[in-house]
């Protein structure tokens, strides 16, 4: 086993133990990506690999991870095609959108597109019709526990709504 695998195992388990006490997701409703699936989404990378910790991430909580990311796409099999989405963005909505060797993995309601550039740790934002891409966190662990730190009342409501939807 390799340092970062490792590094990431233990960033991971701190995260899933965090989402379970805040109560953002529970034991069934994390879901990994089988090695198949994980290849799949690798072969999308237009460069050698995307960081490991996404990777990782991808593994262990890639098919979803409660209510982690209620609002965008980054879980299997949603993260699939998104170069081709970004592409149809920059053909049909905003000719700045950057594709390039961009590796896109996931978007927030279709107008944010997230990704990662070639030996670049930083999770990177692009916003059709925005100000141009933006490094939006350091590393992806940077990036999830920006996601993580809301405030613990939304997790609470976010419960609250599953919760009701399911009874309805």
């Amino acid at each position: 086993m390799r340092a970062e695998d490792t590094d990431a195992d233990a960033w991971l388990d701190q995260l899933l133990a965090e989402l379970a006490r805040l109560d953002a997701a529970r034991p069934a409703e994390i879901r990994g990506c089988a090695e198949r699936e994980v290849r799949e989404i690798l072969a999308e990378c237009p460069f050698g690999a995307p960081p490991e910790a996404y990777v990782a991430f991808m593994r262990k909580a890639g098919r979803g991870a409660g209510n982690l990311f209620r609002g965008s796409n980054f879980y299997y099999p949603d993260c699939l095609g998104l170069w081709s989405y970004a592409q149809e963005c920059q053909q049909q909505e905003d000719e700045n959108v950057p594709l390039g060797d961009r590796f896109f993995f996931g978007h927030h309601q279709g107008y944010m597109l997230y990704f990662f550039k070639p030996e670049d740790e930083r999770v990177w934002l692009y916003t059709l019709e925005g100000d141009g891409e933006e490094a939006v966190a350091p590393s992806f662990q940077a990036f999830v526990a920006e996601h993580v730190a809301i405030p613990e009342r939304f997790w609470a409501r976010f419960r609250e709504r599953d919760e009701k939807n399911r009874r309805q």
